[in-house]
């Protein structure tokens, strides 16, 4: 046989036994993902909140890309109350017969007042005064000429006083005024309510607020004075108990009533809270009747901790001045959200993402970005951001190196941690951190691919985690591969049958 037919076969047995040879030994690893996203990082004021998390990867190429927002708005995932641009609160006041008490009621509504359009320049604020039939007793606690015990209440029993505005002196001059005569009142807080509900308007957000601290004396169809006996036979207290159990059934009704609406509520908790009533002979002054009502303000109003509906403060813990300026004005910023300024986030890499991976940063919203330090440090400058705004930051990880056996099986976190900084609407400065990450992991899968003559070119591209407890290839098998078999016979035949031709000839010749 001549040397240049066994080299030809020499090469043809290669070449059909080299590709099988190769990816017998073929190692492949992959990037997988453990955590997707880190918790979620919320502001002091529970009104916003910071997100890191994963958005896609290469688990071949080791690709990961990720995305930063913070969020100027409602952290409650699950609040059904949809939020609008504007915002409309009312606030109930009785109209009380003392100057000095009106004027104190206008200095708390005006601190507050400034202080929210301050926070929210789309905010407006109403009065409404509520009222009710005129009570009128002289000293021995007779009923007098002017006394309106015997009506039943209605619509008339309250009003607006201010409607909606962002001028303070129009609410200031509207309490200041109410109630020139200075009557006292049997006070219907059902009517209060209904008046205010039927003046807000449409597409804002609405929040309710009750500044009266006492069960009512009246509702719609139930005046303030009780008879008893008649052809009933009923005592005092029977009657007594019935004209509660109508007011607080009325008014309750009237509260739960502003959820359907999604009116936020925010009430006073009666000062009294055991409700002791002294019931008297309107025509003698004489004491008919003693009674601990503290059930009925149970039932009407809840507790503290367990409202009838929205929150509830009370004049026992705090003064009035303290739970409008302080507390009302901390449910009414989480409730239509304020702006945050000098925001800055201050990002680090853990080291081995710094050692081993290029960072690129994309997309930043328009905001500023410093350049990222050599010590892994990324600063991110958001700025300012309005109630209900957010700014987003892209950025993507790739591994330098696939096969760095010293990252093998390491979890290996995105960031050593994250530093929210920013002041709220009274410049007050912030520090919120997290050291919450995703992370990633290099893992080892060992394949054999067989070569598809129609797909030469096969990737796992997924972009899902790799189950590490199932091998993502063919398992690796221990003898010849049956076609590599096959070939080597099948060139040793040919090969024999050449040589016995070739000496067959020789001897011819």
């Amino acid at each position: 046989m001549s040397k240049k037919i066994f080299i030809f076969l020499l090469i043809l047995m290669l070449v059909c036994i080299m590709p099988y040879s190769i990816n017998a030994q073929d190692v492949q690893n992959s990037l997988n993902v453990i955590k997707m996203e880190a918790e979620t990082t919320y502001l002091d004021n529970a009104n916003g909140f910071l997100d890191n998390k994963i958005t896609s990867f290469d688990s071949n190429l080791g690709t990961v890309n990720l995305e930063l927002s913070l969020n100027n708005s409602s952290s409650s995932q699950d609040q059904e109350t949809e939020h609008y641009e504007n915002t409309e609160i009312f606030i109930i006041i009785p109209e009380v017969s003392s100057n000095e008490t009106k004027t104190t009621y206008a200095n708390y509504i005006e601190t507050f007042a400034n202080k929210v359009f301050e926070a929210n320049s789309n905010t407006k604020i109403g009065i409404v005064g509520m009222n009710g039939t005129i009570s009128d007793l002289d000293e021995n606690n007779i009923a007098t000429d002017n006394d309106e015990g015997t009506i039943p209440g209605s619509m008339d029993d309250a009003k607006i006083i201010t409607m909606p505005t962002t001028n303070v002196t129009d609410l200031v001059n509207g309490i200041t005024n109410m109630n020139p005569e200075n009557w006292k009142y049997h006070y219907n807080l059902e009517v209060a309510i209904r008046i205010a509900k039927n003046n807000f308007s449409d597409d804002v957000n609405r929040i309710l607020i009750s500044l009266y601290d006492n069960v009512p004396g009246i509702v719609i169809g139930e005046a303030s004075r009780v008879n008893y006996g008649g052809i009933f036979g009923t005592t005092a207290e029977e009657a007594v108990r019935n004209h509660l159990t109508k007011i607080v059934t009325q008014t309750k009704t009237e509260i739960l009533s502003l959820a359907d609406e999604d009116i936020s509520f925010i009430l006073l908790r009666p000062d009294d809270t055991s409700f002791d009533q002294t019931w008297t002979n309107a025509d003698t002054g004489e004491i008919i009747l003693e009674l601990d009502g503290k059930p009925y303000v149970d039932d009407l109003y809840g507790s503290i901790d367990n409202p009838t509906y929205g929150k509830m403060y009370s004049l026992n813990n705090a003064n009035l001045e303290q739970i409008v300026t302080d507390y009302i004005y901390n449910d009414v910023m989480e409730e239509i959200g304020t702006a945050i300024s000098n925001v800055s986030i201050e990002f680090t890499f853990s080291k081995d993402i710094l050692d081993n991976f290029d960072i690129t940063i994309g997309d930043s919203s328009d905001m500023n970005i410093d350049n990222l330090a050599t010590d892994g440090i990324m600063v991110w400058n958001v700025g300012s951001l309005e109630a209900n705004e957010s700014a987003t930051l892209n950025y993507s990880l790739q591994m330098k190196d696939m096969n760095n056996t010293s990252l093998l099986d390491k979890t290996i976190p995105i960031a050593e941690q994250v530093v929210l900084t920013y002041n709220d609407s009274s410049t007050q400065e912030h520090t919120v951190t997290s050291t919450d990450s995703p992370s990633v992991r290099l893992v080892r899968d060992e394949v054999i691919e067989i070569p598809d003559p129609g797909n030469n070119n096969v990737n796992n591209n997924n972009n899902t985690p790799i189950d590490n407890t199932v091998a993502p290839g063919t398992i690796p098998q221990t003898g010849i591969n049956p076609i590599i078999f096959v070939i080597i016979a099948l060139s040793v035949i040919v090969m024999i049958v050449l040589i016995k031709k070739n000496k067959e000839y020789k001897d011819i010749k």
